[in-house]
C-alpha cells in the first residue's frame, strides 16, 4: 500500500491511525514471497522472547508455527487470527502485542497470496506446497524448527 506524504513515524501516521510498531522496514525483493518473509520474521520473534510468560512462552512459538504451515499451504488463516487475538495485550510487556500485529497485517495485506499458497502457488514461483514436517507426529530429528530450515533465519 502506497502512502505518499506520510513519514514513518507516530506523528505522520497518527492521521492513517497507524502506528510505526518497531520502526522496522523490510523490503520486499521483486518476486520474494511476503509471507515467507513474514513466517521467518515471526519465528526470529518468537526466538527472541524472553519467555517470562505465557503469550511469549507459548503463544509465539505457536504463532510462528501456524504461519509456516500457512507458507505451505496447510495452515489456516483464522486460526493464526484467533492465536494473535489470543497473546496480544496479554503479555508482560509488548513484545507478543507487536509480533501479533504483524501476523494479522500480513494476514491482510497478503490474503491473495495466502489464497495461492492454498492452492499450491506462490508469487515468488517457487511451489508453495513442499514437503512439510508436522511437529505433533514427527520424530524429533525431524520436527519443524523455523530458524534452522533452508533458508530460514540463522
Amino acid at each position: 500500500m502506497a502512502l505518499p506524504g506520510a513519514a514513518l513515524s507516530a506523528q505522520g501516521l497518527r492521521h492513517l491511525r497507524a502506528v510505526p510498531g518497531a520502526g522496522v522496514v523490510r523490503v520486499l525483493a521483486h518476486g520474494e514471497c511476503g509471507l515467507r518473509v513474514t513466517a521467518e520474521i515471526t519465528a526470529y520473534l518468537a526466538a527472541q522472547s524472553a519467555g517470562q510468560c505465557g503469550p511469549c512462552r507459548n503463544g509465539l512459538p505457536t504463532l510462528a508455527t501456524r504461519f509456516e504451515q500457512l507458507v505451505h499451504g496447510v495452515g489456516d488463516p483464522a486460526e493464526i487470527a484467533r492465536v494473535a487475538r489470543l497473546v496480544e495485550g496479554r503479555g508482560a510487556c509488548h513484545h507478543p502485542d507487536g509480533t501479533a500485529r504483524l501476523v494479522r497485517s500480513a494476514l491482510e495485506v497478503f490474503a491473495d497470496e495466502v489464497a495461492r499458497h492454498r492452492h499450491g502457488h506462490c508469487v515468488a514461483g517457487a511451489p508453495a506446497r513442499t514437503e512439510y514436517c508436522d511437529e505433533r507426529t514427527a520424530s524429533p530429528a525431524h520436527r519443524l524448527d523455523p530458524l534452522r530450515r533452508p533458508g530460514g533465519v540463522q
